[in-house]
């Protein structure tokens, strides 16, 4: 396999993960009204038990720290609409 292919495979799993990253966070935009708390420390550590490689849990990390600013920054936004 030369560099060539193995850059073309890679960027079609990274065109795959930008596909399912936005539907995760179009996801997440719509937990607000479900949510209680914004912090679900059993169900984090749920996710991350299921990964054994430690950097994909670093990722999935920030993927929750993003996750958590969004619907920060929603009902935020909700506050203002709602005033």
């Amino acid at each position: 396999m030369s560099l060539e292919d193995i850059r073309e495979e890679i960027d079609a799993i990274d065109d795959q993960l930008i596909t399912l990253l936005e539907k995760r966070f179009d996801l997440v935009a719509t937990l607000l009204p479900h949510k209680k708390q914004l912090t679900d420390e059993p169900r984090e550590a749920e996710i991350l038990s299921k990964i054994d490689s430690a950097y994909i849990q670093s990722l999935y990390r920030e993927i929750f720290r993003h996750s958590k600013q969004m619907l920060k920054d929603l009902h935020f936004s909700e506050d203002l609409i709602e005033s």
